[in-house]
């Protein structure tokens, strides 16, 4: 960083880490941030479709031409002082780069994996949140939860203010440990903090603390509790001198986009099927998408596409749909994305007697939804974020599909 200039010296930034919902809380935070007037970087990661989504200043991507600046910049600095990085740390690089070029006032970053470790650790986050623990990445993070919780709590930094919405005790011993040595300031949200009001195909409404009919476009509970993370952000934000008003916040968040969680295709022809895509791919993720999903399909038949990575826990996954969501007048196709998709025979054989249609790729599977769907039916697609990438590129090419 010092080579590159130390760009992240110049910038305030919100650190965000945890589990599950990082990408939610980032997205709606860098969104409030733009509705308010500051020039606002973001950086995400996994991809949808392009690289470029992972750094945004003030909601675009980086264009082409000046990723592949940054790239040369990045990648001559290495070779210089002759060492390698790891894709994540050269992207991290490449977008703190781009971010003080570009002058951004405040960055929202959410961590890779874990924190104390990960590269975008180099920041100093004046507002820290962590959302949740799960066991993941255990031969990096540790195999106990608190030992990953351990590892997140390093993005803490000294006189800033961590937020988080875990449930555990002994996860938020952890943090407020950590938060005490850094004389940081801890805040744990609870979920009775959160009133839901109404939840339909078009988003939610909920109220929170002071807040009342909030309304978010991003459907499941879980993303009422990502909300409120974000609203607190933005209250400690302003203790921090970054000036947001409530109105920031309720248009900020009316108006945020984060792909492919239980996002709604817009249908031109009215006689096809409502179609719904999302990339959990974790058991506790899929086991809230569904109750999500069975909450807003209500009676209506089910189409389910599902497909699973290959380092993700499959049978547990198919078992929890098979249980939970898939019912007897319901139709189930198992298929496998180009990219890192679990062959398909693989997840075949955990079915256990149950009928499922078998495809090869996703272009089939759509197919054949197609074939099994009525217009008042809900076609869904699940399992993984590179399925639901690839089946959103098919829909995208699709003459009914208004994007």
């Amino acid at each position: 960083m010092g080579v590159l200039g130390n760009p992240e010296k110049n910038i305030r930034f919100v650190h965000v880490t945890g589990s599950k919902g990082k990408g939610s809380v980032c997205a709606m935070t860098a969104s409030i941030l733009k509705e308010a007037g500051w020039k606002v970087g973001l950086f995400t990661s996994p991809h949808i479709q392009k690289w470029n989504e992972r750094v945004r200043v003030n909601g675009v991507d980086i264009s082409d031409e000046d990723l592949k600046i940054f790239e040369n910049r990045v990648d001559t600095i290495c070779s210089e002082i002759q060492i390698e990085l790891t894709e994540m740390e050269r992207f991290f690089m490449i977008a703190l780069g781009y971010f003080g070029e570009q002058k951004v006032e405040i960055a929202v970053v959410e961590v890779g994996i874990g924190g104390r470790k990960d590269a975008t650790n180099v920041i100093d986050g004046i507002v820290s949140i962590i959302t949740n623990i799960e066991l993941e990445h255990t031969e990096i993070l540790g195999e106990t939860l608190e030992k990953i919780a351990l590892d997140k709590a390093g993005i803490i930094k000294e006189g800033s203010v961590c937020i988080t919405a875990e449930t555990d005790s002994r996860l938020i011993e952890v943090f407020a440990k950590e938060a005490g040595e850094k004389k940081a300031k801890l805040i744990v949200l609870e979920p009775s903090d959160t009133d839901l009001i109404s939840q339909t195909i078009k988003g939610q409404v909920f109220n929170f603390m002071n807040y009342n009919n909030v309304e978010i476009p991003l459907l499941g509970r879980h993303q009422t509790s990502n909300a409120t993370i974000a609203i607190m952000c933005c209250e400690a934000l302003n203790t921090k001198g970054v000036k947001i008003d409530e109105n920031n916040i309720r248009n900020g968040l009316k108006n945020v986009s984060w792909p492919l969680r239980l996002e709604v295709i817009n249908l031109k022809d009215k006689n096809m099927p409502t179609i719904i895509i999302d990339g959990a791919h974790t058991p506790k993720s899929i086991q809230r998408v569904v109750q999500s999903l069975n909450k807003l399909c209500n009676q209506k038949k089910k189409i389910v596409i599902a497909g699973f990575s290959e380092d993700k826990k499959y049978a547990k996954i198919l078992e929890i749909l098979l249980k939970d969501l898939i019912s007897p007048k319901d139709e189930l196709i198992l298929t496998q994305a180009k990219y890192k998709g679990l062959d398909v025979d693989t997840i075949a054989e955990c079915l256990n007697g149950a009928h499922a249609h078998i495809t090869y790729s996703v272009a089939t599977a759509h197919a054949k939804a197609q074939k099994l769907a009525q217009k008042t039916d809900v076609i869904i697609c699940l399992g993984s974020l590179y399925l639901g990438a690839e089946y959103y590129k098919i829909l995208t090419k699709s003459s009914y599909i208004n994007l």
